[in-house]
């Protein structure tokens, strides 16, 4: 134990006075038993072979060592440690390891350093920034955008906050990660597979950055002039009733109109001057919408709202080229960028459909006669049903 106020004098461990004759020492004796006026029971003194005498005055120095293991039956090696120990922590003003004193140095006086129970919880929140770190890295573009709506929301004073509206992919990802590390549990929580349910919170903090739903300085949250609740939580338990259902259906249209999945021309929640105004754009300013959404829907690896936008600038480009001929346009980069990520939508739906198979169904379907797969290709990994899966999805 250290305590750097406390070095040059032993401290004595304070013990909490309920009422009369009734002290917190972590044993469930009476007063008369603690102090040896009674005896303990046989059952009593295998609980607790050293009883805390709260009118006592225990002195603890710096550097005191304490053992506190337990047998398989939970009984301590060191009875008097084992209590001293707890009583230490039930003052409140010892922290039980560094980790914990960093957390609240103005509460805590000193702290037990344990080298063996710090390095466990080192690596478990090493660990943890892993998982959050990996889960971030590795998800999509729309979804982290739905993270940091989220974290917005959930992360105390403000400490994250991230403005969607200016911020940069490489920005937005940086600071992701950063919020992985520090606060890796919390950035956990926004993954379904890790908090599920969390969807629809996710669900709410877009239409509120959207302005499909607004919330009031006092909290309060509308859908036009109707109440739907004072907070995402409450807004979330109401998206169960029955009588939301059309309210959802529609919020989900404006969410797409509004995130570039629907040509403008075709909205059918935009405000009528913007579905008007598209027809009466210039033909080259009708192409650079298009082209601009088209951008933005392969950035969201959205490869249908991709395949959609520039079906309509190629459209549109008819237009273009008979007013301005010198205007071009390099339409094969994109179709690459698009078909590429068809290919990687449809080879991640094969992975998750083999998944879902047994290892012997997956060695029939390679026997089978009528596909494009080789057993011989497989001999070394013929048992691998992850190298298995790995070999059917690179031949498609």
């Amino acid at each position: 134990m250290t305590k750097p106020i406390y070095k040059r004098s032993a401290w004595i461990i304070p013990i909490e006075q309920v009422s009369p004759n009734v002290y917190r020492t972590g044993q469930d004796l009476s007063f008369d038993k603690m102090t040896g006026k009674v005896q303990l029971t046989e059952e009593e003194k295998a609980k607790y072979p050293f009883v805390v005498d709260p009118t006592a005055s225990y002195r603890l120095s710096d550097r005191t060592k304490f053992d506190i293991t337990v047998d398989s039956m939970g009984v301590p090696s060191v009875p008097r440690d084992y209590a001293m120990y707890n009583l230490v922590l039930l003052s409140g003003d010892i922290a039980k390891d560094k980790i914990q004193y960093d957390s609240a140095t103005m509460k805590y006086i000193g702290y037990f350093y344990d080298k063996e129970s710090e390095a466990a919880r080192y690596n478990q929140i090493d660990d943890l920034r892993y998982e959050a770190e990996t889960l971030i890295r590795d998800a999509k573009l729309d979804f982290r955008k739905k993270v940091a709506l989220l974290l917005n929301y959930k992360m105390p004073d403000k400490e994250f906050f991230i403005n969607l509206s200016v911020v940069s992919d490489d920005v937005l990802k940086r600071e992701l990660v950063k919020a992985a590390r520090e606060h890796p549990e919390l950035l956990m929580s926004c993954f379904p597979e890790r908090n599920p349910g969390v969807d629809k919170e996710m669900f709410v903090v877009e239409l509120l950055h959207y302005n499909i739903i607004s919330q009031k300085a006092d909290g309060d949250i509308y859908s036009g002039s109707k109440y739907i609740g004072n907070s995402i939580e409450d807004v979330v338990k109401s998206l169960s009733k029955q009588d939301m259902q059309p309210d959802i259906s529609k919020w989900n249209i404006q969410l797409a109109e509004l995130k570039g999945s629907v040509p403008l021309g075709e909205r059918m929640y935009a405000p009528s001057p913007a579905r008007d105004n598209v027809h009466t754009l210039t033909p080259v300013e009708r192409f650079e919408e298009y082209v601009g959404r088209m951008k933005a829907a392969i950035l969201d690896e959205d490869v249908e709202a991709a395949m959609g936008y520039m079906t309509h600038a190629r459209t549109s480009y008819r237009d273009v080229v008979k007013d301005h001929p010198e205007y071009k346009f390099d339409f094969s980069k994109y179709e690459k960028m698009i078909s590429g990520l068809g290919i990687d939508a449809k080879k991640e739906a094969l992975r998750k459909e083999l998944s879902e198979k047994t290892l012997e169904e997956l060695q029939a379907k390679i026997k089978h006669h009528m596909t494009a797969y080789k057993e011989e290709e497989c001999k070394e990994f013929w048992e691998d049903k992850e190298k298995l899966i790995d070999y059917m999805v690179s031949k498609k």
